[in-house]
């Protein structure tokens, strides 16, 4: 079976085409936001459990620069051996702390 190679990127050069190709607007014609309206956004609920989460641990957990610039800089060095249980067990901790807040 033989398919035909267009060159690299055919498909996301057409969809970029058409995407060009649309106008400005998918709504009505000349359609713009009123005057003076504001944004509004509205956080779910797991949004805000999860940024209440983020608020305790940063008052539990302060961050330790220095040993922060020591990781980054074994990462970058090809040093930095990663401990898959460990991760596991804060995955399972994390999980364990988000269960409490409802």
């Amino acid at each position: 079976m033989v398919s035909e190679v267009k060159g690299p990127g055919s498909g996301l050069m057409s969809a970029l085409e058409r995407a060009s190709a649309r106008p400005e607007s998918a709504g009505t014609p000349g359609a713009r936001p009123a005057a003076g309206s504001a944004d509004v956004v509205q956080l779910t609920e797991l949004s805000a459990r999860l940024q209440a989460v983020t608020s305790r641990m940063d008052q539990l957990a302060p961050v330790d620069r220095e040993r922060v610039a020591e990781l980054r800089q074994d990462i970058a060095d090809g040093n930095y051996q990663v401990d898959s249980n460990a991760i596991a067990e804060k995955l399972s901790e994390f999980e364990a702390l988000l269960a409490n807040l409802s």
